[in-house]
């Protein structure tokens, strides 16, 4: 099953767990799984990553278009259905109105869209408080795991040759 990774995955996975400099290899298994059109992510969430001149800036830019997918008619339509799900009044205006800004409601509409094949995922958690991905997957019926859940289902190990 495909696989769309948030903002957020990219960010925690430079900034913490998985640098560039420490495990490149991380890096390498998503360029390999995107070749395989296992992994991508949406051209929001590239806009999200470029122009802060760090290493994950400049990974994202040479993904392109093959790892950061553009939007058509079917996920434009199914980004109206995101928007009337958050805008149905269980959230307050101003949650609405940041949750809207950003990718997180693209990211979903494209899962949506391909809602037999694609799974989310991110970092975030279900808790309660601002609008969050996987509380509104479930909502809408798209599976939504973390990083280490992706990383557990594909069997991947880095490991250190010796």
């Amino acid at each position: 099953m495909p696989y769309l990774l948030d903002t957020n995955l990219f960010i925690q996975a430079k900034n913490e767990y998985y640098g560039f400099d420490i495990c490149p290899g991380f890096w390498t298994w998503l360029e390999q799984m995107n070749r395989k059109k296992q992994i991508f992510s949406i051209k929001q969430v590239y806009e999200e990553l470029v122009g802060y001149g760090d290493d994950l800036s400049l990974w994202t830019k040479k993904q392109g278009a093959k790892f950061f997918l553009d939007q058509n008619s079917q996920i434009l339509e199914q980004h109206r259905v995101v928007a009337e799900t958050v805008q149905s009044g269980r959230y307050p205006e101003p949650a609405m109105r940041i949750f809207m800004s950003g990718a997180d409601p693209m990211l979903i509409a494209h899962a949506l869209a391909n809602s037999k094949s694609n799974i989310i995922v991110t970092h975030e958690s279900r808790k309660k408080g601002n609008i969050r991905i996987p509380r509104l997957c479930d909502e809408l019926n798209i599976k939504c795991i973390s990083t280490f859940q992706m990383l557990r289902q594909e069997g991947v190990q880095f490991v250190v040759a010796s």
